[in-house]
């Protein structure tokens, strides 16, 4: 199942045919950011992030492939959307094939077949910056690595939410503008509003960006801190989603229409 879902999600991603937006975009899009602290501030953007000019730039890449890695997961999570509507769900439904695991199958192939280039150009990224601290670079590499296990989980939490919606182009803007606002990459944390602050301790992607800031700004890396509470993120995950997706299961049950309901 596994190698199924890698096989499609790479067919229907056709990165062949969309070298632009997979790779020109991201770097035209950092290029945006820092640009647009510049210009709309008119004060030097390191003074913004109290970050030298080579670790804010550390910083927004970072934060950027942390954000694209988890913004790809709510893509991937509309798409079932199609799914439904083409009626390959609710046959799957019909199978005895463990919900769960055909889940987190989906979120893993998410990963391979979008992510994973980003992974593999910011690991030759970091090896190969020379102005960074050896210590500092085994821990961006250990927060990457603490994403993808922590996003993989979300992806497929991510997707048994979708399947509660008969169309979920509403939770995609939300998500995606959510996510976006508390990665720290558009909006600074220490200008973000406090009516929103609490989402940091929400969102698993909030988390991981303040990490790495703090990591950047004051070389402070609590590995055991940082090790429990992704744990807590991943466990939280674990036990909400198997809930959420048995109420898909009863919703079908209920309607006897799962694609249209």
């Amino acid at each position: 199942m596994l190698i199924y879902e890698i096989k499609k999600n790479i067919l229907s991603e056709q990165i062949k045919k969309n070298i632009i937006p997979l790779f020109i975009w991201p770097i035209i899009e950092i290029i945006h950011i820092i640009y647009n602290y510049n210009f709309s501030l008119g004060i030097h953007v390191t003074k913004i992030f109290s970050l030298s000019k080579n670790n804010l730039f550390i910083f927004v890449v970072s934060t950027y492939l942390l954000f694209s890695i988890f913004d790809k997961y709510v893509e991937n999570s509309w798409r079932i959307n199609f799914e439904k509507y083409q009626g390959v769900i609710s046959q799957f439904f019909i199978s005895p094939y463990p919900r769960y695991k055909w889940l987190l199958n989906r979120s893993i192939a998410s990963f391979v077949s979008s992510s994973l280039p980003y992974s593999i150009i910011y690991i030759g990224f970091v090896c190969f910056t020379n102005d960074l601290d050896y210590t500092i670079k085994i821990n961006l590499l250990f927060i990457l690595i603490l994403s993808i296990i922590i996003s993989i989980f979300w992806g497929a939490f991510l997707i048994s939410i979708f399947l509660l919606f008969r169309d979920g182009s509403p939770l995609l803007m939300i998500f995606t503008s959510l996510q976006y606002m508390v990665s720290g990459v558009q909006v600074p944390f220490k200008f973000m509003p406090k009516t929103i602050s609490f989402m940091i301790n929400i969102f698993p992607l909030s988390f991981l960006s303040s990490v790495t800031y703090n990591l950047l700004s004051m070389k402070l890396f609590l590995f055991k801190n940082m090790v429990i509470q992704s744990c807590i993120f991943s466990a939280t995950l674990i036990l909400i989603t198997p809930i959420t997706i048995k109420i898909v299961e009863k919703n079908l049950k209920n309607t006897g229409n799962f694609d249209l309901f």
